[in-house]
């Protein structure tokens, strides 16, 4: 971690808990070895000699840029020279921030007033800087510059990557600010300051600040109207095809515009229809439900306000689905490709689809907060008729029936024991538990999955020997 490219550091105490320790084989660390024990070592550079502990919670600074004064006499580490200029003095950085010290400019602290201003900034010299504000970086990554301390333009003369920058405020808290090479943002600079700085696609001349908790649709694809004239930004090309109008998306979800289709908002009706879908063109699709993703991964579709049978010419990527309602919240539907579920479907519409291991032609929505145990190695019994999926082979031995699995926990079953339900009290006894046989024992409490993986079996609502043949 931390080296000393040019002068011995020779003892260092244990670092704290929660950061790695100082023995990287760049040095020594005394501990409960005899003094000097360890510092026959030989670090890659140079030795080591002495160093304290890091403060928790933050990364000591120095990495080879400066010196830090600890419990070496007074100027010990000083003559070790800056990758840039030499820095002799430095306090622990402030917890819960990155301390500007990246080589962009200095900091005063302990040191005398102006010490560090020799320091050369790696584009250009920047003399005195406050610590960064808590929560947010600092808008310092070489765009622009920022006045705090210093005289008024002090920090001008600094060159923007790009295009030069001469007046900024902090980023707003919680968000990051739109300033990422693509547009312009007027804050107490002069009305049209930055409009010369030129988009990486094209210019964005204005451009509000990001709605905070969502980040603005603004990737590349389409153009926002804020508080520019109407169509100002139309001009802006589409990395696919051009999109004119876009409102904010919705905030807490993304907003389906991945490129599979398009969306009405406050264009005309079918203004963004000409757009090709990856897969086939979808011509309409309203806003996706908050909390969960909308089932159109290309394995079906959805009837929204498209004609009944609009989007059914799409191909399913295993077999075509014609209909499907949205999916429930709070948990995915059943319909990895193992089996069906009949929604508004005529009664056995879907049962030509092929599960992947055996078929399976019907099935009610899973339980909400649980995955229902449909994984390829038993069958449960729902509305079909009693024996309906007893055909199905278990991958490793048939189970013929099994009710749901206790919602919220997983059933202790995991093939080190055994667990007496309805059977006799010694029945399942014979099964070798991997470590020391357990002969016995009740259901697990709530909040975890049942086990039936294929390794037991567990009597339910089978008679009282059914499943008593499984090994």
């Amino acid at each position: 971690m931390l080296r000393n490219k040019d002068n011995p550091v020779k003892c260092q105490l244990q670092l704290p808990t929660k950061h790695e320790l100082y023995m990287s084989g760049r040095g020594t660390i005394n501990t409960n070895c005899e003094e000097n024990y360890m510092t026959a070592r030989v670090n890659k550079d140079n030795p080591v000699k002495c160093q304290l502990q890091l403060p928790t919670k933050h990364e000591l600074y120095m990495s080879g840029r400066g010196t830090i004064n600890t419990n070496c006499e007074e100027n010990y580490m000083t003559a070790r020279v800056n990758k840039d200029n030499p820095v002799k003095c430095q306090l622990q950085l402030p917890t819960k921030h990155e301390l500007y010290m990246s080589g962009r400019g200095t900091i005063n602290t302990n040191c005398e007033e102006n010490y560090m201003t020799a320091r050369v900034n790696k584009d250009n010299p920047v003399k005195c800087q406050l610590q960064l504000p808590t929560k947010h970086e600092l808008y310092m990554s070489g765009r622009g510059t920022i006045n705090t301390n210093c005289e008024e333009n002090y920090m001008t003369a600094r060159v923007n990557k790009d295009n030069p920058v001469k007046c900024q405020l902090q980023l707003p808290t919680k968000h990051e600010l739109y300033m990422s090479g693509r547009g312009t943002i007027n804050t107490n600079c002069e009305e049209n300051y930055m409009t010369a700085r030129v988009n990486k696609d094209n210019p964005v001349k204005c451009q509000l600040q990001l709605p905070t908790k969502h980040e603005l649709y603004m990737s590349g694809r389409g153009t926002i109207n804020t508080n520019c004239e109407e169509n100002y930004m139309t001009a802006r090309v589409n990395k696919d095809n051009p999109v004119k109008c876009q409102l904010q998306l919705p905030t807490k979800h993304e907003l389906y515009m991945s490129g599979r289709g398009t969306i009405n908002t406050n264009c005309e009706e079918n203004y963004m229809t000409a757009r090709v879908n990856k897969d086939n063109p979808v011509k309409c699709q309203l806003q996706l439900p908050t909390k969960h993703e909308l089932y159109m991964s290309g394995r079906g579709t959805i009837n929204t306000n498209c004609e009944e049978n609009y989007m059914t010419a799409r191909v399913n990527k295993d077999n075509p689905v014609k209909c499907q309602l949205q999916l429930p919240t709070k948990h995915e539907l059943y319909m990895s490709g193992r089996g069906t579920i009949n929604t508004n479907c005529e009664e056995n519409y879907m049962t030509a689809r092929v599960n992947k291991d055996n078929p399976v032609k019907c099935q009610l929505q899973l339980p909400t907060k649980h995955e229902l145990y449909m994984s390829g190695r038993g069958t449960i019994n729902t509305n079909c008729e009693e024996n309906y999926m007893t055909a199905r082979v278990n991958k490793d031995n048939p189970v013929k029936c099994q009710l749901q699995l206790p919602t919220k926990h997983e059933l202790y079953m995991s093939g080190r024991g055994t667990i007496n339900t309805n059977c006799e009290e010694n029945y399942m006894t014979a099964r070798v538990n991997k470590d020391n046989p357990v002969k016995c024992q009740l259901q697990l409490p709530t909040k975890h999955e049942l086990y039936m993986s294929g390794r037991g079996t567990i009597n339910t609502n089978c008679e009282e020997n059914y499943m008593t043949a499984r090994v």
